[in-house]
């Protein structure tokens, strides 16, 4: 296992974002979330081949996501470029019309797989961890094998890899210009873009952008999110910019510690570009949740970087997209802080914001 495969995982496992059982999926979108921590200390993206899937619930997933993200989409990642779960480079696959997530709907329909099924459309992320055409399988899948979650892989030499399961209809980048928040639709249509799936119908519960990045949250009707999180090409001048979408169920309770989590990713720019601004910028799209399901009671949450910079976002039927911009300096989630609020200004929950 190489190096950073193994302290993606690390940090993954480390990862305080949830306190039970992690799936595969949430090892993925943890696993994407420490590595932009990494990226946005050392100001650099690491080179050589990392765990190459989104997330994060997901780009999400995408997930993801997202575990993880995206939308047009490279042929292939550049050398040293961190690839992406939820983008697939892949593109033979031709998606049966009748596999979920193909038509308009606004429910949303689990694709399960067979086996076979999900070996060969892990075919293009086995392609970048093992190399083109190289025989792989799946380790320990699960009983149930579901488009949009992560699975591991290794090939005959043992290396390890993971694989966010694309859809039938592979993701593809969005280069640009994404949606305005007030355009709904332009925001549905560029996420399903991205996953992979069509989320046409559904609704967007909110949606937040800035500095060139858009964060969304859209719902079906039958009790699914999808948390869209996509940056420009401008913020990866020499790589793949983080697209994500990461669907799941958003009435599951949670409770404890993990109520109320509020979680960011995070990239920087050195220059300025044009619609962008030089500095670090920190950005999500969630669903919160506590003991009841859907955390309705929230109405804002307050986030406040470790460099001082402050802001505060609408929560939405318990949604939230965030976009934080902060200076060129190192740091900015280590050490922040963030307060979830209820409409009367009772504080619900104060903590660390999560990588």
């Amino acid at each position: 296992m190489s190096t950073l495969l193994r302290d993606a995982l690390r940090g993954a496992a480390d990862d305080g974002e949830r306190t039970f059982a992690r799936t595969p999926e949430d090892v993925l979108l943890a696993a994407r979330r420490h590595q932009l921590r990494r990226r946005v200390r050392v100001w650099r993206a690491p080179s050589g081949a990392i765990l190459a899937v989104a997330a994060a619930a997901a780009g999400v997933l995408v997930a993801p996501g997202l575990l993880s993200g995206d939308a047009a989409r490279r042929s292939e990642p550049l050398p040293g470029s961190v690839s992406r779960p939820a983008i697939s480079t892949h593109t033979s696959l031709r998606p049966p019309v009748s596999a979920p997530g193909t038509t308009p709907s606004p429910n949303y329909v689990p694709d399960i797989l067979t086996k076979a099924e999900a070996v060969e459309r892990c075919r293009g992320q086995a392609d970048v961890d093992f190399g083109v055409g190289q025989s792989f399988s799946l380790v320990d899948p699960p009983r149930e094998l579901v488009a949009g979650r992560g699975v591991q892989t290794t090939d005959a030499k043992g290396h390890q890899g993971l694989c966010k399961i694309p859809y039938a209809t592979p993701g593809r980048l969005v280069r640009g210009p994404f949606a305005s928040v007030d355009d709904r639709s332009g925001i549905a249509s560029q996420c399903s873009q991205v996953a992979g799936y069509d989320l046409t119908e559904w609704s967007v519960r909110t949606a937040f952008a800035a500095n060139g990045v858009l964060t969304a949250v859209l719902s079906s009707s039958n009790g699914w999110d999808a948390a869209c999180e996509l940056t420009p090409q401008a913020w990866e001048p020499h790589g793949v910019p983080l697209q994500e979408v990461r669907i799941y169920e958003s009435g599951l309770p949670w409770t404890g510690t993990s109520a109320y989590v509020v979680a960011l990713g995070g990239g920087h720019r050195r220059t300025a570009t044009p619609g962008t601004k030089a500095g670090s910028i920190f950005f999500g799209a969630a669903t919160l949740r506590d003991e009841g399901g859907l955390a309705t009671r929230a109405a804002r949450v307050k986030v406040t970087l470790s460099t001082g910079e402050k802001a505060s976002f609408p929560v939405v039927d318990g949604r939230y997209a965030i976009v934080v911009s902060g200076p060129p300096s190192a740091g900015g989630l280590q050490g922040g802080t963030y307060v979830v609020t209820a409409s009367d200004g009772t504080v619900l929950r104060r903590g660390s914001l999560q990588g």
